[in-house]
C-alpha cells in the first residue's frame, strides 16, 4: 500500500505533512508529530477533526485513512449535489458558476494539533516546543474563542506580550503594523470598548512598549501563560448546555458546561462567569443516557449546598464529557458508563459523518439471577404484609394463556442445559405457594377482585373498573364498559396463529387523543390526595400486565409499559413495598437492552427516580405531556 501524505494544522499558523502508512492510526499520526515538532511529552495532546459540522477529538485506535475516506465522499457526495441543482438550474442562467471541486471541498475538513488534557493548569512545562504550543493555544482561546472573562486591561496586556512575540523590541513609527486588531483583542472585548482601528492600534503599540519591551520571544510566551493561567477556566473544555431542571437556579442565562481538572464548572456563556463548580469529591455520580442528550450530576448528600442534590444539563456532546472526566476523576467512570439501565456509552466511536452503533453491555446469568431473587423477594414481602388478595383456588390453573405456553415452549427444547428463571411455580414456597406465578403475570382477562385487599367497597370497584380502563387503553378491549367481542379468545385459549394478529384482534382501533383522554381518566384517580391505595393497586396492576409478555415488542405490551412509564414520571407508590417491588422489576426490565420493553423499562426506570428526587406532584398531565412521555421523551 502506498503512503497517505496527510497534513495537521497548529493552532500558531503552521502546517505539517507526514507520510503515514493506511494502517496508521491516530495514536501514530501523534507520535510521528510529536517527533517532527521536538515535543518530547506528548500527554494530553491529541489530533481534532474540525468539520463544518463541528470538532471532534480523534480516539487513539481511530485510523487516520478512514476519516479521509469520510472526507472524501462527503467532498463528492456535495459535488454531485451542487453540479445537480446547476444543471437543474442551466435554462435559467446564462453561465452557470463551476461547481466546487472536491479539493476545495476538502479543505473544509482538517486535523488540528492541540492539548486536550490539563492535569495541572499551573505549571509552565519546561520544553519549550511545548511551551511555544501551548502559547500558540492560549493566543487563540483569548483571542478567537474569547474562553476567558478578560478585561480591556489585561486584553492589552496580552496583547503587547502577544506583539513582542511577532515582532520583538518596540520600534517608534510602526504603528500601522498593530492595525490588524482582530489578531489582538477579541470581538467582544472590541464591542464593548468600542474604539476605533487606529485607536486600538495606538493602545496595542502602547502595551508593546511597556509591558514587551526587552522580553525574548520565550520570556513573552511565558509570561504570556502566566497570566492566562491565573483565570479558573485555562485549561477547561467547555461545551453549550442546557439546565433542565425545575427551578431556574441559574437564571435565563445560556451556559457552557465546562470540564476541568478537578471540577466540573456551569459557565455564562456571555460574559464567561463561572456560575457555580461541582468538584468531583462532592459528585456522587455522574449519568449519561444512551438514548437522550441528558447528563445528570448527583451530589453527596453531605454536599453544604442542600438544595442542588441533583442535576440535569442537555447537551449535544455528552460523550466528550463523560469522556474527559473520565480522565480526570476515574473513579467517576462507572456511573456514566453504564448509565440507569447498564448500557455501555462508545464515546466518541466514529467519524461525524459515519456513527456506528455503540456497544451494548453483555447480560450475563448472574445478574439476571441476582434480579430475579430480589423481583422473588419483593413479591414475599408482600404476601407476609397480609396486604395481598388470595387468589381464587380455580384461577391458579386457568391464568396462563395458551399464548404464553406457545411463546415459550421453545426454550425447553433448546435450553435444558440452563436456568429458566420464568417457570417456577412457587409450589415448594412456603410463603408465595397460594400466590403462583401466573399471579403475577400477565392476562388479558378483566380483574374480579382488586389485587390488594380494600375494605372500602366502593374503593374496590374503583380499583377492578381501573384495571378495564387500563386493557381498553392497551387495546385489550373495545370499551371499558363493554365485555370482549366474538373475536375474543375466551378461557385462555388463543386462535389458530398465535401471532400479533392474534393478539390485535381483541382490540378497536383508537386515534391518539382517544389514548391521551384515556390516559388522564386513569391518571386522574391515583393522584387525588385520598387515593394511596389505588395509587398502589394501580402500580400493581402496571407491574403485573408487564410482567412475562409472551411478544415483548407487541403494541399491547409496548402500550402497558407507556402507561407504567407515565405513572412513574408523575407519582410513586406510598407503601414502601410496593415500591421496592417496582424498583426491582424496572431494574430485572431494564438488563433487556434490546427488545422495545427493556428500553421503555430504562426510561421509567430513569423517571423514577427523577419522581423520587421531587416527591411527584398532584395534578393530572396535560396532553402534550403525556404525548412526549409516551414517546420516550422526558418532559421537565
Amino acid at each position: 500500500l502506498r503512503s497517505l501524505v496527510c497534513r495537521f494544522h497548529l493552532l500558531d499558523g503552521r502546517t505539517k505533512a507526514l507520510d503515514l502508512h493506511p494502517a496508521d492510526t491516530a495514536a501514530d499520526a501523534v507520535l510521528s508529530l510529536a517527533a517532527k515538532l521536538g515535543l518530547r511529552n506528548i500527554d494530553g495532546w491529541a489530533l481534532f477533526e474540525v468539520a463544518p459540522e463541528g470538532e471532534r477529538v480523534l480516539r487513539s485506535h481511530d485510523y487516520v485513512a478512514d476519516v479521509l475516506t469520510l472526507w472524501e465522499l462527503r467532498a463528492r457526495s456535495e459535488s454531485k449535489s451542487s453540479s445537480s441543482v446547476a444543471s437543474s438550474n442551466n435554462h435559467h442562467q446564462s453561465t452557470i458558476p463551476n461547481s466546487p471541486s472536491v479539493d476545495s471541498i476538502a479543505t473544509n475538513c482538517r486535523f488540528v494539533f492541540k492539548k486536550r488534557l490539563f492535569r495541572n493548569t499551573n505549571e509552565i512545562p519546561r520544553d519549550t516546543v511545548e511551551v511555544s504550543l501551548l502559547y500558540a493555544q492560549a493566543v487563540h482561546s483569548v483571542v478567537r474563542m474569547d474562553e476567558f472573562p478578560v478585561s480591556e486591561r489585561i486584553a492589552l496586556q496580552l496583547a503587547g506580550l502577544q506583539a513582542q512575540v511577532l515582532m520583538g523590541d518596540f520600534v517608534e513609527g510602526r504603528i500601522r503594523s498593530y492595525e490588524d486588531v482582530e489578531n489582538y483583542i477579541s470581538a467582544r472585548v472590541r464591542r464593548a470598548a468600542g474604539h476605533s482601528s487606529m485607536e486600538w492600534a495606538v493602545k496595542i503599540a502602547d502595551a508593546h512598549r511597556l509591558h514587551g519591551y526587552g522580553k525574548s520571544s520565550l520570556v513573552a510566551k511565558v509570561w504570556y501563560l502566566s497570566l492566562v493561567m491565573q483565570y479558573p477556566l485555562y485549561g477547561a473544555a467547555l461545551f453549550p448546555a442546557q439546565y433542565k431542571g425545575v427551578l431556574a437556579i441559574f437564571g435565563n442565562l445560556p451556559i457552557l458546561l465546562g470540564v476541568h481538572s478537578a471540577a466540573i464548572l456551569v459557565v455564562a456563556a456571555t460574559d464567561k462567569r463561572v456560575l457555580a463548580t461541582y468538584r468531583y469529591s462532592d459528585i456522587e455520580t455522574l449519568t449519561i443516557y444512551p438514548t437522550e442528550s441528558l447528563l445528570t450530576l448527583k451530589m453527596f448528600k453531605e454536599t453544604p449546598d442542600a438544595s442542588n442534590k441533583c442535576l440535569t444539563f442537555e447537551t449535544l456532546q455528552k460523550e466528550e464529557i463523560a469522556s474527559l472526566v473520565a480522565a480526570y476523576s476515574p473513579q467517576h467512570s462507572t456511573g456514566f458508563a453504564f448509565g440507569m439501565a447498564n448500557s455501555m456509552v462508545d464515546v466518541m466511536s466514529t467519524p461525524v459523518a459515519n456513527q456506528r452503533p455503540r456497544r451494548l453491555l453483555k447480560m450475563t446469568l448472574e445478574d439476571r439471577l441476582r434480579l430475579h431473587t430480589e423481583v422473588i423477594n419483593c413479591r414475599r414481602a408482600l404476601v407476609t404484609a397480609n396486604i395481598m388478595r388470595k387468589p381464587a383456588a380455580e384461577h391458579q390453573t386457568k391464568w396462563r394463556t395458551t399464548l404464553r405456553r406457545l411463546g415459550r415452549s421453545g426454550k425447553t427444547n433448546s435450553k435444558n442445559n440452563q436456568i429458566n428463571l420464568d417457570d417456577d411455580d412457587y409450589s415448594h414456597d412456603e410463603i408465595l405457594r397460594n400466590y403462583p406465578r401466573p399471579f403475577w403475570a400477565y392476562i388479558k382477562e378483566p380483574l374480579v377482585s382488586s389485587l390488594l385487599v380494600i375494605s372500602d367497597p366502593d374503593l374496590e370497584a374503583a380499583a377492578v373498573t381501573m384495571f378495564e380502563q387500563i386493557l381498553s387503553y392497551s387495546g385489550l378491549r373495545n370499551d371499558t364498559n363493554q365485555s370482549d367481542n366474538s373475536s375474543t379468545t375466551t378461557n385462555g385459549s388463543s386462535t389458530s396463529g398465535s401471532s400479533n394478529e392474534d393478539e390485535w384482534c381483541m382490540r378497536a382501533t383508537q386515534s391518539e387523543q382517544n389514548q391521551i383522554r384515556q390516559a388522564q381518566a386513569i391518571l386522574e384517580k391515583c393522584l387525588g390526595g385520598d387515593a394511596d391505595i389505588l395509587r398502589n393497586e394501580f402500580f400493581l396492576q402496571l407491574i403485573r400486565q408487564t410482567t412475562d409478555h409472551p411478544i415483548p415488542n407487541s403494541r399491547v405490551n409496548i402500550r402497558h409499559w407507556q402507561l407504567l412509564a407515565l405513572a412513574c414520571s408523575l407519582t410513586q407508590p406510598s407503601d414502601r413495598r410496593v415500591l421496592a417491588y417496582l424498583h426491582a422489576h424496572l431494574r430485572r426490565c431494564a438488563l433487556d437492552q434490546i427488545t422495545r420493553e427493556g428500553q421503555y423499562a430504562q426510561f421509567a426506570l430513569r423517571n423514577l427516580q427523577g419522581t423520587l428526587e421531587t416527591r411527584g406532584r398532584r395534578l393530572a398531565p396535560s396532553r402534550p405531556e403525556i404525548a412526549a412521555t409516551i414517546q420516550c421523551r422526558r418532559v421537565y
